[in-house]
């Protein structure tokens, strides 16, 4: 007798669940944001130091700097430090005079020169060009298309120190912004020995204040650990523009990075009606082939002399 095994049934197959793909998640903008900045001071033995608060972000870089008189004067004292801003604070180094207390009134700039100079963690809050940042505290460069960040105070110090926001104020070294009021004496003459003459003497009487303002805008851009240079006023080789009386142009020698080159730098020197200089306008600034700044003030005059040189 034989049996017949009944057919053995093939298994379901379970219904697949229909899996949905997310959609990939956008890249957020960073959202603009006001700078906040604040500084409050503290004698150290003899040294005072300042207490930075504010919103920039972690590894910002900022340069104080400490002034009393202008490059005028003969009682003229600045010092500078740099800081780091670490969970919205940061603390200066000690400022003193060769060690003995400062007294009297100074001014303060905190400042954060253009974004380039700062690192991609600082970048990716404040943009590339510093167009996230927004607030009183914020102004465009003097030279390129970035934004950069300048708090100015007023120092008092005795036994205690008070400090104290400026709203508006003329850096005693350079003014902030350009100076309408410029000088309208011109050295322009028809006989050209008085003109070259004319131009030296100009040179003299304002060669400080002219390294002056090219190491602040070279300071802009890259460490000043960095370079090395001499800003002696004699080691520069200056010669005025004929388009404007108060224009000049420096070369002078620089070890950039371990590398020996030149330092070029074109500006304006913005005076008031007695003559003295209020502030400076960079408008070209290079290290060798290294274009740092063009605000394109220089296009014409460069172009003749390339013309002429070929270079």
């Amino acid at each position: 007798e034989t049996t017949e095994e009944a057919p053995k049934e093939e298994p379901k197959e379970e219904p697949k669940e229909e899996v949905k793909e997310e959609p990939a998640e956008e890249p957020s903008t960073p959202a603009e944001f006001e700078v906040t900045l604040d500084a409050t001071a503290n004698w150290d033995d003899n040294s005072v130091k300042f207490d930075i608060e504010t919103n920039l972000p972690d590894e910002a870089v900022l340069m104080l700097t400490l002034s009393q008189g202008d490059y005028n004067t003969d009682d003229k004292w600045t010092g500078q430090t740099k800081v780091t801003v670490k969970d919205g604070k940061a603390q200066s180094e000690g400022f003193s005079n060769s060690g003995e207390k400062l007294t009297g009134d100074y001014d303060l700039s905190v400042s954060m020169s253009i974004p380039k100079t700062q690192s991609d963690a600082v970048r990716a809050v404040i943009g590339d060009k510093g167009e996230y940042m927004t607030g009183p505290l914020v102004t465009a460069a003097s030279i390129g298309d970035s934004n950069v960040v300048s708090a100015l105070f007023s120092v008092s110090m005795g036994d205690t120190i008070t400090i104290a926001a400026e709203d508006d104020y003329t850096h005693t070294i350079f003014a902030t912004e350009e100076e309408e009021d410029t000088s309208t004496e011109s050295t322009e003459t028809t006989d050209s020995g008085s003109d070259a003459a004319a131009n030296k003497e100009f040179i003299d009487k304002y060669s400080t204040d002219i390294v002056v303002a090219a190491s602040l805008a070279l300071d802009q851009f890259i460490d000043k650990k960095s370079y090395k240079m001499s800003l002696a006023p004699q080691n520069w080789t200056l010669a005025k523009f004929d388009e404007t009386p108060t224009t000049v142009i420096g070369t002078t020698d620089i070890t950039y990075k371990d590398v020996k080159t030149t330092y070029i730098y074109v500006g304006t020197l913005n005076m008031d009606s007695s003559g003295k200089v209020t502030s400076a306008t960079p408008h070209y600034i290079a290290i060798g082939s290294l274009v740092l700044g063009d605000d394109h003030y220089c296009d014409d005059v460069f172009e003749k002399l390339g013309m002429n040189t070929g270079n």
